[in-house]
């Protein structure tokens, strides 16, 4: 029975993961949520409900279409296993509080500023949106900082960030950093006031580093990097 529950948890979660995938692939093409049925990018042809089951699917297509080959993104698997594990680790520590409901529906959103972008390097307003909407119910309950010291430290942090990059990009001559990034930032300071999105911040530099030291490129999407921060804290 045990086991049971857990795989059926970590389905659960695994579809949401895969939903936000699929919501994340649309958003790229510039297609709408609600426009029909999942369907392949390659060959457009409708997905089957076999061929939608979160993770099984994937591992049983060897990660193609069925029909044209095409791969299937690897990001959208590890998109699914990932929110899959993340039902159960809260799970297994918050049990069926609301408070488990609401990390989860936060890390979402998150999750989908890592996928666009890593995949287009841009951060879809939907996404920033979900983020502030989702602090209301969070600070009402006393899950993170008081909404007048969230407020003061989201000024305070989007006025700084904006400032240090527009006396970054007159100094490199190129954008130092996007406003998705910096609204982003402010939204650690809605969430967790100035002291703790600094060490939010801090971490994610270092990820930074990290992954442009991986890459070797010259630029690097930052946003996972900031993601990874805010849930760091998210979670502590």
């Amino acid at each position: 029975m045990v086991f049971l529950s857990d795989f059926l948890l970590f389905m659960t979660g695994a579809c949401w993961g895969s939903f936000l995938a699929c919501w994340c692939g649309r958003l790229r093409r510039g297609e709408k949520i609600s426009r029909g049925r999942s369907h392949c990018e390659g060959c457009g042809r409708t997905l089957r409900g076999p061929e939608l089951v979160p993770v099984f699917s994937y591992l049983f297509l060897k990660g193609r279409c069925r029909s044209c080959g095409q791969r299937i993104p690897r990001q959208d698997f590890l998109c699914e296993v990932g929110f899959g594990l993340l039902a159960l680790v809260l799970y297994r520590r918050y049990g069926l509080q609301l408070q488990a409901v609401w990390l989860f529906a936060v890390c979402l959103p998150a999750g989908g500023i890592c996928l666009t972008d890593l995949a287009s390097y841009e951060i879809a307003d939907a996404h920033l949106f979900l983020l502030g909407l989702l602090f209301v119910p969070g600070s009402l309950a006393g899950w993170c900082v008081y909404w007048a010291e969230g407020l003061f430290s989201f000024l305070v942090l989007d006025g700084s960030i904006l400032l240090l990059s527009r006396i970054m990009q007159k100094l490199l001559q190129k954008e130092a950093l996007g406003e998705g990034d910096r609204i982003l930032i402010a939204l650690m300071g809605l969430y967790f006031g100035i002291c703790q999105a600094s060490a939010g911040l801090l971490a994610a530099c270092l990820a930074g580093f990290v992954l442009l030291a991986l890459r070797r490129q010259e630029r690097i999407p930052f946003g996972p990097c900031l993601v990874l921060g805010f849930v760091l804290l998210l979670l502590s």
